[in-house]
Order: C-alpha cells, then structure tokens, then sequence
C-alpha cells in the first residue's frame, strides 16, 4: 500500500493482512493464499497472541492426576508432557506407535487437544530415551539387593507358547 493524496492505494495485486497483536505483515487473500497464514501465524509465531503455544505453556496452572495416579499434582500445559503421556499410553495398553496416526486418534486430539501437535511414530526416539532413563533409575535401585528370578512356561490350547519370568527382591521397608 501506497499512501497517495491521503488515500491508499494498492500497489500490485498482493492484498496483505496485518496482526492486532503485532502488526506483523503477511500476504493473505483467502481465494489465492487461504487462511493458513494467519492461522499459523497467531497459534505458532506471536509473542503477543493469547491464545498460542507459546503463551499457553507460560499461563494457567492444571490440576492433573500423575503418572502413577496417586496424586494430583499443579503444572504447566506443555508439549513435552502431552508427548510423554502418549508414550506411557502406548506402552501400558500395548498398543502399535502407529495408533497414533489413526483418524479416531488424530480427530480426538483435534477435539480434546486442539494446541497439542500429534507427533509421528517416529517418536520411538523419545520412547528408548525414556525407557534408557528407567533402566538406570532400576539399575540404581536394584544394585544392593539380592535378586531371585523363578520361570514358567505353558502352552495354550491354540499352541502358542507361554513364558513369564518373575523377579523377587526384599528392600529395607
């Protein structure tokens, strides 16, 4: 735009939008362009913008039920623990990583979670990152005391082999 007599006029055939928020600039013209822009622009980039990522993990505390769930507990919304709880949800109802790329899931994020970004399966990184931090939380746990492990195996009526491996161990409490 090109201010001409006190009027102004448009210069090329760009229409442009400006954010209330931050007077950022960006083409939109929702026959050429959409509505992604703007979109993207308020949820992802403005500082100034209540309603983004970035202002949603700094506001309101929750009260959320912990990962044990024995306790309520006060905290932040924030990607990261969205992330996590869908690992832990995906490994105690032994589900595929890939039932997160389903329709149902992803509508229900959509309804439920509508700030969270569903991640792909190839978040297994962050699955072996947990179980690796585990591991050694177990290993610190277990390393003075005595460990007992007993078998047993069986054989359904379908012929599918059955084994289950127990560990017993007595701690000081």
């Amino acid at each position: 735009m090109k201010k001409e007599d006190g009027k102004e006029v448009q210069i090329g055939h760009t229409t442009r939008a400006k954010c209330k928020y931050c007077s950022s600039k960006f083409v939109c013209n929702s026959t050429k362009n959409g509505i992604s822009t703007p979109q993207k622009h308020l949820e992802q980039h403005c500082d100034q913008y209540p309603g983004s990522v970035k202002n949603i993990e700094k506001g309101q505390k929750h009260f959320v039920i912990d990962i044990k769930g024995e306790d309520v507990v006060v905290t932040h919304w924030t990607q990261e623990n969205c992330t996590k709880a869908t690992i832990y949800m995906i490994v105690i109802d032994e589900m595929p990583f890939s039932a997160i790329e389903k329709p149902g899931f992803k509508r229900f994020c959509k309804v439920a979670i509508h700030k969270w970004h569903v991640p792909c399966r190839k978040m297994v990184k962050t699955f072996l990152s947990m179980y690796n931090a585990i591991k050694e939380d177990l290993k610190v746990e277990l390393r003075n005391h005595c460990i007992t492990l007993t078998t047993d195996t069986w054989t359904s009526i379908q012929n599918i082999n059955y084994m289950a491996v127990t560990a017993y161990f007595i701690d000081n409490n």
